[in-house]
């Protein structure tokens, strides 16, 4: 029996669940916020001692994933990477050990059951994040880790439930704490394809974190006094982090009724109503029907699939769905993403995928324009294009002189607003005489993919650096760091 496992990594929850390509096996959430380090442990999930020592505490890793940015933790200093791997590992750790306990025939040792994990990904994430990713999954020694765009977990889930066989049109809306991502879908009977989308960030902020910053306003304006003074805007954030987890969930029960928030601080009694709260994500819901309406061009959805943290509020819900005119299909649990991820794992080992996912973004080569004499990216692959996928580009013979080589991700025309997520040098001496084409591309996990062919030479990978990225050696080193480190995670089980 072959089993896989899905992966829901989010920027607050990660979700788990296993499948054997017949059935689900086990599924369990835990918040992914809750990384707490302890010398040569660290416990993924709920811990009651994390709240007394938040400097042992990893929070919202996942943005920071593709960033030269470290956090102290224990004392020591930690990569994204490192801490993403740790979360992965004990996701893994916790499955395996759930599968013993729950009686299913499994083969191997521990670390062995597991054939093939599959991670979500947001489709905001770049060339160079993704990389990250995939250097946390083989830090966290996980088998045959493979990206899964969001939307196509969120279709494949869904495919699974759907009981009418008929032809549609679908818009995924996975509106995350951090990130939010939108794909057009057409669906044929049990297969799907996406046939537009997009994903951009939140920036800084996260539905949590604006909710923090709304209190720090009424706290300001009552007292004229800010609390982000005395205390650092981290701490303000970790301190508070309980009251705005409780506030988001009286929106997403629906409860939109004044009410006063019930809090050990008499401070913040009575000056939060949940009309104001409304009022405070209007604006990202503003910006949100414009994404919408830019990624249907035109085109008019039958149905509509939520997912993310942020679509559990009906208020969010509601608005998005008169704007794009559907009904609403969405799933009521939080391992939906996850039971897509275990499936399109599954489907890929057999070669039986039934969900075909959409280039990201677009990629383009830096150039000079010889007219204007300004720096613009040319276009090679366009967004949208079916993955995997990849365009050639003629280069010529190289001449005498190496030529630098740089890929551009995203869709504008000045260079400088894209961003930068590769690039390299094409020495003459390995090109030679050569007509020199470039094979620029994306894989199946929608990670960037580059070849170089020389004449008629079979192409070959082409070794792209970036100052985000680690080298083939810290990678190593990072793993062997992971695995000194004993994992423990706490994740409820959900009966299948």
């Amino acid at each position: 029996m072959s089993i896989t496992l899905g992966i829901d990594f989010g920027a607050e929850r990660l979700a788990v669940a296993a499948c054997d390509g017949e059935r689900l096996l086990l599924e369990g959430v835990l918040p992914a916020s809750g990384l707490y380090l302890d010398r040569s442990q660290a416990i993924v999930g709920p811990a009651r001692t994390a709240a007394h020592h938040p400097a042992r505490v990893a929070t919202l890793v996942k943005p920071m994933l593709g960033q030269c940015n470290e956090m102290v933790l224990d004392d020591r200093t930690w990569r994204p990477e490192a801490l993403a791997a740790l979360m992965l590992r004990g996701a893994r750790e916790w499955a395996e050990a759930a599968l013993r306990q729950s009686g299913v025939a499994v083969k191997g040792e521990p670390g062995q059951m597991i054939d093939a994990v599959g991670i979500t990904v947001s489709a905001s994430f770049d060339a160079v994040q993704r990389r990250a990713l995939q250097v946390a999954a083989n830090a966290a020694a996980l088998p045959r880790p493979m990206l899964i765009g969001d939307a196509a977990a969120a279709i494949a889930a869904w495919l699974e439930s759907r009981s009418d066989a008929g032809a549609e049109t679908l818009l995924v809306c996975d509106l995350g704490s951090a990130c939010c991502d939108l794909a057009f879908v057409s669906v044929e009977g049990r297969s799907a394809q996406v046939i537009a989308q997009q994903g951009e960030t939140w920036g800084a902020s996260t539905w949590d974190s604006l909710v923090l910053e709304r209190i720090a306003e009424e706290i300001e304006r009552e007292l004229g006094a800010t609390p982000l003074g005395p205390l650092t805007e981290k701490l303000w954030r970790r301190a508070n982090l309980a009251l705005a987890s409780r506030l988001r969930r009286r929106l997403d029960d629906g409860e939109m009724a004044d009410w006063e928030t019930r809090f050990e601080d008499q401070l913040f009694r009575g000056w939060l109503f949940a009309h104001q709260l409304e009022e405070m994500v209007d604006p990202m819901i503003d910006w949100m029907e414009g994404q919408v309406d830019h990624v249907l061009a035109g085109r008019r959805p039958q149905s509509l699939l939520f997912t993310g943290g942020g679509s559990r509020m009906p208020h969010v819900r509601g608005r998005i769905a008169r704007v794009a005119g559907a009904r609403d299909m969405s799933p009521s649990d939080d391992c939906h993403n996850a039971r897509g991820a275990a499936l399109m794992a599954s489907r890929r080992i057999a070669n039986a995928a039934t969900v075909v996912d959409a280039a990201p973004c677009s990629l383009g080569i830096f150039t000079v324009d010889r007219k204007s004499k300004k720096a613009v990216n040319k276009i090679v692959l366009e967004a949208g294009t079916p993955l995997p996928c990849q365009r050639n580009l003629k280069l010529g013979q190289i001449g005498d002189t190496k030529v630098n080589v740089k890929i551009l991700q995203g869709e504008l025309l000045a260079a400088e607003d894209n961003r930068l997520v590769g690039e390299c040098q094409l020495d003459p001496a390995i090109c030679g005489s050569a007509i020199v084409q470039l094979k620029l591309g994306y894989d199946l996990d929608g990670a960037l993919d580059v070849r170089l062919q020389r004449g008629e030479e079979t192409p070959v990978p082409l070794e792209l650096s970036h100052e985000e990225t680690l080298a083939d050696e810290s990678v190593q080193r990072l793993r062997r760091e992971v695995q000194r480190i004993e994992v423990s995670a706490l994740i409820p089980t959900l009966e299948a």
